[in-house]
């Protein structure tokens, strides 16, 4: 990998050349096949992170998912919304408003278990798909939930 301060997206993008292009190969005859990719968007913009991961439209199950500052600020809202669910469970720290500017890589409900953390929220995302996204979810999140809802095997 190239030094320097593209690096790391460089090789992102190139990572996904690859897997599409595997994905590609294998979608004709494993149809519940999808790709997901999550990139995140930092400071740049979203037309620009859209022609970095370019797919042909006859591209099916593939979709790109662009969290507004970083996937931590995804994370953070839904483990705040776990926090606040009936059953209680999560971590009492999150907040359940964030926002898309702040960065919340290192926001207290992170923790040192940061994978389970992760992994919690993401169980949360994938139970409640299909009730669409939480009120009032960040703007980026509820584009990821449409993109994930219109592209994926059976929208999910």
């Amino acid at each position: 990998m190239a030094a320097g301060r593209r690096a790391g997206t460089q090789h992102v993008e190139t990572l996904y050349e690859q897997e599409l292009k595997t994905h590609r190969g294998k979608a004709s005859y494993q149809k519940s096949r999808g790709l997901i990719t999550i990139r995140d968007a930092d400071c740049t913009s979203e037309a620009t992170l859209r022609k970095a991961f370019k797919r042909d439209p006859s591209d099916d199950h593939v979709a790109v998912l662009l969290p507004r500052r970083n996937i931590e600020t995804w994370v953070v809202f839904l483990v705040g919304q776990l926090a606040s669910s009936p059953s209680g469970k999560g971590a009492q720290t999150c907040q359940q408003t964030v926002n898309e500017e702040d960065d919340f890589k290192k926001h207290a409900c992170l923790g040192t278990e940061r994978f389970k953390v992760v992994h919690d929220a993401a169980k949360r995302l994938a139970s409640k798909f299909s009730e669409g996204p939480p009120k009032h979810a960040p703007a980026s999140l509820a584009a990821g939930w449409a993109e994930l809802r219109d592209q994926m095997p059976d929208g999910r």
